[in-house]
């Protein structure tokens, strides 16, 4: 599962800057959101997190934290390096299929 915390924290990241808004289901306001572009896996692991979370301190660490931590300590756990993560992060309200491919870095960068 490590590894596709990463992928998924990577992914969020280069579309729409570490705002959890690759997380982000489809509404009838917004009906192609990011999660549909691309398949990704971890959303879940993700949820249980921020539910548990959510559970003990309500409103206090947003999606986008839990998101960049579990991606760093799934990295440690599996033998990998660590490093420094500052908290702060901020939930996006807005996913954009279409953003996905604009931002995304291309395989030969």
């Amino acid at each position: 599962m490590g590894a596709a915390l990463v992928r998924l924290f990577f992914h969020d990241y280069f579309v729409r800057g570490c705002d959890s808004s690759i997380l982000l289901d489809p509404s009838t306001s917004n009906p192609n959101t990011e999660k549909q572009a691309i398949t990704l896996r971890g959303d879940d692991t993700v949820n249980k997190i921020k539910a548990a979370l959510e559970s003990i301190c309500p409103g206090v660490v947003s999606c986008a934290d839990v998101l960049a931590f579990a991606a760093r300590d799934s990295t440690i756990a599996s033998g990998g390096f660590t490093f420094g993560m500052p908290s702060g992060r901020r939930d996006g309200l807005v996913s954009i299929f279409g953003e996905v491919f604009q931002h995304m870095p291309s395989r030969s960068s």
